[in-house]
């Protein structure tokens, strides 16, 4: 086998452009492709965290509006409260049907409560039902009124039946509310 001997003479600028070059491609093909992955990962991220931002500035708004409602919410529960007749104020709501129904011009023949029963224990207080069965005569207009103005009043009564049979003049109407109390 033969040696072959080559006699490459290298000067001092042909080395350091070897050098840059090789510099330049290990830049080219190694850092900044490097640099690319980790800018696009910053962008990922800055997108992420803008839509965080925004949902704070979201939660913030309605943090706001929350707190609000949670003022009104309270005065509410105030004033519900204070319509909510206790065991001893009974007397004062049959007084208040029958006051209402005149002012309506119902003519109440007849009213009688039945027991309470228990309706719903709420936050430890126990709310009961008062069934009042009322029979009276009226016309309709009035009779409406009536049922109307209970159900809007002072205390929590709803209208659970009702039956009107006719009569010449009038309506003979047969209801039965239920008061709301606590026990």
């Amino acid at each position: 086998m033969q040696n072959i001997k080559l006699d490459v003479k290298l000067d001092k600028k042909a080395v350091v452009s070897l050098v840059v070059y090789g510099i330049c491609i290990i830049e080219i093909f190694f850092a900044i492709p490097l640099q690319v992955r980790k800018f696009s990962s910053l962008r990922h991220k800055e997108n992420s965290l803008r839509k965080k931002v925004t949902q704070a500035e979201k939660d913030l708004s309605l943090k706001d509006k929350i707190a609000g409602s949670k003022e009104k919410i309270k005065l509410d529960i105030v004033n519900l409260e204070s319509s909510l007749a206790t065991s001893q104020d009974i007397s004062s709501v049959l007084a208040f049907v029958s006051q209402k129904a005149k002012e309506s011009a119902v003519d109440i023949l007849e009213i009688a409560q039945s027991p309470p029963k228990l309706y719903k224990k709420i936050a430890g207080v126990n709310i009961y039902a008062l069934p009042i069965a009322v029979k009276a005569k009226a016309n309709f207009h009035n009779f409406c009124r009536c049922l109307n103005v209970l159900q809007s009043g002072f205390y929590f009564l709803g209208i659970d039946s009702f039956s009107i049979s006719r009569e010449e003049s009038s309506c003979e109407v047969k209801f039965v509310i239920t008061a709301l109390f606590r026990g």
